[in-house]
């Protein structure tokens, strides 16, 4: 294991060609390491994706911690994992969810209050 202040000694061989002549070359390089360390990876999944028309629930983003997601009211999970994991590359492993209003749905309000209307029920009304 290399360590910060160590002393390392490098030695290279240099061969070149000039003219008809080969010439080698031995280069010595004394070395004393100074580095600091830099983190190349990620330390956590970061955030889980948000979906759309559901919620996630998760309490931390490290290693082998879990978010589990939920459809809101009148909407299914028709694709993906109701949960995933953070993985040992930092990514969270499963399919994203994926939530779809279910039953028939005539009209959808902005709070997401679907009516349920016929032609019928309607006509009465008028």
């Amino acid at each position: 294991m290399l360590y910060n202040r160590d002393k390392y000694l490098y030695i290279t061989h240099v061969e070149y060609i000039t003219g008809d002549v080969t010439c080698k070359k031995s280069i010595v390089i004394n070395l004393t390491l100074s580095c600091s360390f830099i983190a190349l990876f990620p330390s956590d999944c970061e955030a889980p994706p948000q979906i759309m028309d559901g919620e996630r629930s998760f309490t931390d983003t490290v290693y082998l911690s879990m978010v589990y997601y939920s459809c809101d009211e009148g909407y299914n999970m028709t694709s993906g994992d109701s949960s995933l994991q953070c993985g040992p590359d930092y990514r969270w492993i499963g399919d994203i969810p994926q939530c779809t209003i279910y039953g028939k749905c005539d009209l959808l309000l902005k709070d997401k209050t679907c009516l349920l209307c016929s032609l019928n029920i309607l006509l009465n009304f008028l």
